[in-house]
């Protein structure tokens, strides 16, 4: 069965496992934060064949409290690969990034994106 922590599903197994000790350092954590994308390419990864993407998006404050937990318990050198649909589109998307960057030195976050957002926007 799942163990949910703060509203992400962990497998008991894998759970157990970052809690009392693995051979191997768990160092980076893939996220899916959103299924909408503004594209529909052919030969996208997360293509959902026969599903309209809908607008359904990660609580980033839930994903904030997992990595503050991660990295006090399990590694606190991470890198959080934020994937999605296209994640740009999340609403909270930079005030998160911002604020990993704020409140943890030793978290990097990297964005995978189509450059379809208009980044002057954020200027």
């Amino acid at each position: 069965y799942n163990i949910n922590y703060v509203g992400i599903d962990l497998p008991k197994k894998v759970y157990s496992r970052l809690l009392y000790g693995n051979k191997y350092k768990i160092s980076a954590i893939i996220v899916n934060i959103i299924d909408k994308c503004n594209y529909n390419c052919y030969y996208c990864y997360n293509k959902k064949p026969g599903k309209l993407r809908t607008d359904v998006h990660l609580n980033l404050s839930k994903l904030f409290d997992f990595i503050k937990w991660f990295s006090l318990n399990i590694n606190k050198h991470i890198i959080i690969f934020i994937l999605g649909g296209e994640p740009t589109l999340h609403p909270d998307l930079f005030k998160f990034c911002i604020n990993i960057r704020k409140n943890f030195s030793t978290v990097n976050c990297r964005i995978v994106t189509n450059f379809s957002y208009d980044y002057k926007k954020m200027l």
